[in-house]
């Protein structure tokens, strides 16, 4: 076990890379604006029912519904975009900040339900390439959106959004990448919020 800001400046020595802070502590007035952000977007948006084939994987049907959400959000999406960021690796995207060169390193999963006793591993990182490459001016704040949805047999509804908006001293378990897990995340010190969104 570590914390965010413990792995990433471990992940740096591993990689022979010169230390560096790469997750900064969010501010109360920038959590309330991002998430009043998404809560107005999501009001704004009409998900509707997301049509999958029977034999979709778990893993191919959380990518799939996290695609969908983030494409219907961010057209909604008011004084911030998400940004696709390019290559392997963690973050998958970028939230930035219209009205300045606020961004902010960002994951979106896709869960069938949240569960605070649930065990199973979420990866974040593996490696801080990517996150050194595209954060390069300033340690980046993180955040972790996860759709919650309701699956019936070739349907999904989106029901809730979690956000989690990591800190520095956000509990990671540490093996050859950092995870979260619903259990860690639920029991984080740092500021989340969840939205419904049906």
């Amino acid at each position: 076990m570590n914390d965010l800001r413990g792995f990433f400046l471990m992940l740096c020595r591993y990689e022979r890379q010169r230390a560096v802070e790469l997750v900064a502590p969010w501010q109360p007035r920038e959590v309330s604006r991002v998430t009043r952000a998404f809560r107005n977007a999501a009001a704004k948006c009409r998900f509707g029912t997301l049509r999958i084939p029977s034999r979709t994987s778990p893993p191919a049907l959380g990518n799939r519904v996290a695609e969908s959400f983030t494409q219907s959000i961010n057209r909604r999406l008011r004084g911030y975009a998400i940004q696709h960021l390019a290559g392997n690796g963690y973050p998958d995207k970028s939230l930035l900040k219209r009205s300045s060169p606020l961004s902010c390193a960002m994951e979106i999963k896709a869960k069938g339900k949240w569960d605070p006793e649930n065990w199973h591993r979420c990866v974040l990182a593996s490696c801080s390439r990517k996150l050194r490459r595209h954060f390069p001016r300033a340690a980046p704040c993180h955040l972790l959106v996860t759709v919650i949805y309701h699956r019936k047999f070739n349907t999904v509804r989106l029901k809730n959004l979690r956000l989690d908006f990591l800190a520095p001293e956000s509990l990671v378990e540490t093996r050859l990448e950092s995870s979260v897990s619903q259990y860690h995340l639920s029991r984080g010190k740092h500021p989340y919020r969840i939205l419904r969104i049906t």
